[in-house]
């Protein structure tokens, strides 16, 4: 199903958790590319919070253990110290949120500087004179609750959320946990999940690994560590090798690190069937030779798919829908033979 939540996050863009992955492996993308999704999934929970009083009552109740009219005001990113408050006449809560990130000391209510510089102070001083029950919650972390100087602290994990298996989801919950699980909180992807035995399909993915294998080794490139999650399942190429095809793929995509690229299946745009995918790791100044290299292969009808370079780094990729593929195996085959061949 589709996440309208997630498609407004994509801004018409190929994105994909591989693309957000591969952005988040270069050091000068990685904290603005998770800082974005973070911030991204506040503004989700803030405009179901003020827009769903179903997810409204059910939050409260999840994080806090409060009723809905307890609070009457919420407000997004307030201050560097608090991703959404929540405000009412007796209280006010302070939500920090985290996608699998760590705490840092002045976020974390075990760490001395956070009531003495850090997020505790600043609450303190922020709310202290109003007289209201302040709290600090992360969402995303669980830690034992605790009191620092008159500030209640808890974490609060994403499956906390969950919805017990008698309840029906609202539409706006539905886009959210979809949204948030793409996006980092996986817990939400599985939610549904009726069957646990999944031996009997693990066969599959063997196989898929066993094909790209084959494929990489046939085509004189060296495989590197297997990279999946629930969006994709592939296997890095890497750089060393002194065969023809890996020098000369090599001399094309000069990557930064000893990773050529990365090849396999991940989700589409629809996010219903597997695209066959191929990432080439380049950089600002192989990009466009990269992508010349492919595009006219496409021209001349060596190989089918189409072409993409990833905004935040530079990547290049080809992908192709997977009801468009008559033979995986030859398809990949097309596209590293384009891709090592000059036109």
């Amino acid at each position: 199903m589709r996440s309208y939540f997630l498609q407004l996050f994509k801004r018409g863009r190929y994105v994909s958790v591989r693309s957000l992955a591969t952005a988040e492996t270069d050091p000068s993308m990685k904290e603005r590319k998770h800082k974005e999704r973070e911030r991204f999934s506040v503004a989700a929970v803030a405009f179901c919070f003020k827009y769903d009083p179903v997810f409204k009552s059910h939050f409260l109740k999840a994080v806090a253990d409060l009723p809905p009219e307890s609070i009457t005001e919420d407000v997004v990113e307030p201050h560097e110290w608090g991703d959404l408050v929540l405000e009412g006449p007796r209280h006010v809560l302070v939500l920090e949120f985290k996608l699998g990130a760590l705490l840092q000391d002045h976020q974390s209510p075990n760490a001395l500087i956070f009531s003495e510089h850090g997020y505790g102070a600043k609450i303190k001083t922020q709310y202290g004179r109003t007289g209201k029950e302040l709290r600090y919650i992360v969402i995303g972390k669980d830690f034992k609750p605790r009191e620092v100087e008159g500030l209640k602290c808890s974490g609060v994990p994403w499956s906390i959320l969950l919805l017990p298996s008698h309840c029906e989801e609202s539409r706006f919950e539905v886009d959210l946990y979809d949204c948030l699980g793409h996006l980092g909180a996986p817990t939400f992807l599985y939610r549904h999940m009726k069957s646990t035995q999944l031996a009997a399909h693990a066969q599959s993915g063997m196989n898929v690994f066993s094909l790209l294998l084959k494929v990489l080794d046939e085509a004189h490139i060296n495989a590197g560590i297997s990279t999946s999650g629930h969006e994709c399942i592939g296997v890095d190429m890497k750089k060393a090798g002194a065969a023809p095809a890996s020098l000369e793929l090599a001399k094309l995509v000069q990557p930064n690190g000893h990773t050529l690229g990365w090849i396999g299946y991940e989700l589409g745009e629809e996010d219903e069937h597997p695209c066959l995918s191929v990432w080439f790791y380049s950089t600002s100044a192989s990009a466009p030779q990269v992508k010349k290299r492919l595009e006219a292969a496409i021209q001349r009808k060596a190989m089918t798919g189409e072409v993409g370079q990833s905004e935040e780094n530079h990547y290049v990729f080809v992908f192709l829908p997977g009801r468009q593929s008559k033979d995986d195996k030859a398809w990949f085959q097309q596209v590293l033979r384009a891709a090592v061949q000059k036109s």
